[in-house]
């Protein structure tokens, strides 16, 4: 057996002895900017990712969930290609280096990261990596690339800050006040555990009330029990762009709120649209060619992807038309999992192809955009 070889088995033990379900996470920084030459990011300044995925179990050796492609087209692209590390970070020990296109075996998920295989070779790479969306290698019994089952819906009773990690007094990301609604991962000594951009974040549960099961299938298993639900984050930013955002995000929320009846063909921005004042819409940041400048209905793409990612986890529900805000997508959402919307180019479309009719309620309040989806049988 080869160094490789037995590199890869050791780290593959090591990583199933230790998994541990809340590991602390940190915020990442927005790659945009940084220089990238040789297989190194400057990456300095950055603080430890999380080191333990939300799903998909890490065995010995690891299975494979889904098979990609690496490619990073960044404003730099990474000369020689990827290069797999022995733990999340990019400035530990480099374990193999991989060409622009290589396939690789996605052995775990995480919110920043995912565990790699490349020739026989097991450790971590960006997400921001993958070119398009991985496949399945068993698309029977394993979800999409992006699926994210939320398993609770709560209430904020009281002033909820959500923290950078589960315990008391660490730092927060926002604040939540009272009837705020937030969708859970799962909970772990009293914390409920979700996605926040391209992280985690934490929420007492003592500050929650109305705590609502997501049901595990289609089958709703009661009146009021939802069968999906997923919370994204956005900005409280005190200027009048942002202000406009958060009204338009309002807004997208007010319009797509409602019964879907079987076999219905949803278009967003039919549904949303037109993106103009006489429709309630507001100036606010849209991505034109790259940047940004004030368009009428910034924000709505938030709306969208939310919404992507609450039928993501319904496989009754087919996408017909989705396309991501670039590579490496919104920064308000897990890389490779954002809808963009807007034009006849970018819409988010899919099919309710369920035999019954499904009811979405979409609330936003105090940088929480949470979308609930029921059985409306």
């Amino acid at each position: 057996m080869n160094g490789k070889r037995i590199l890869a088995l050791l780290l593959s033990l090591v990583l199933f002895v230790t998994a541990n379900p809340f590991a602390l996470a940190e915020e990442e920084e927005d790659l945009e900017g940084y220089e990238i030459e040789d297989n190194t990011l400057d990456l300095s300044d950055d603080a430890e990712n999380d080191s333990v995925a939300y799903e998909g179990t890490v065995g010995f050796p690891p299975l494979s969930m889904y098979t990609g492609e690496v490619l990073y087209t960044g404003k730099t692209i990474i000369k020689g290609g990827c290069s797999l590390r022995a733990e999340m970070d990019m400035n530990s020990t480099k374990l193999i280096s991989m060409p622009m296109y290589a396939t690789v075996e996605i052995l775990d998920i995480y919110a920043d990261w995912m565990l790699m295989r490349y020739k026989e070779v097991v450790g971590y790479g960006k997400r921001l990596w993958m070119y398009d969306r991985p496949e399945a290698v068993d698309p029977v019994n394993t979800p999409p690339y992006g699926v994210y089952r939320y398993n609770y819906v709560a209430t904020c009773k009281v002033s909820t800050p959500i923290q950078k990690a589960p315990g008391a007094g660490e730092e927060a990301w926002l604040t939540l006040g009272p009837g705020a609604k937030i969708a859970i991962i799962d909970v772990y000594d009293g914390w409920g555990r979700f996605f926040y951009w391209h992280t985690y974040g934490y929420v007492d549960m003592s500050n929650l009330t109305d705590l609502i099961d997501v049901s595990p299938t289609d089958d709703s298993m009661g009146p009021g029990t939802p069968i999906a639900a997923y919370t994204s984050y956005y900005t409280l930013v005190k200027n009048e762009l942002n202000d406009g955002r958060i009204k338009n995000i309002y807004r997208a929320c007010e319009l797509i709120s409602r019964v879907y009846p079987a076999g219905e063909v949803y278009d967003f921005n039919k549904q949303a649209g037109p993106y103009r004042p006489s429709n309630g819409y507001f100036l606010a940041p849209v991505l034109v060619e790259g940047g940004s400048a004030p368009g009428y209905g910034g924000g709505t793409c938030q709306v969208s992807s939310t919404m992507f990612n609450v039928t993501l986890q319904l496989p009754g529900i087919t996408t017909i038309k989705r396309r991501p805000h670039g590579q490496s997508g919104a920064r308000y959402l897990p890389i490779g999992c954002d809808a963009a919307v807007g034009n006849d180019a970018l819409n988010f479309v899919f099919q309710n192809n369920y035999p019954f009719p499904i009811r979405l309620e979409a609330t936003a309040q105090d940088g929480a955009l949470t979308m609930v989806m029921y059985r409306a049988d």
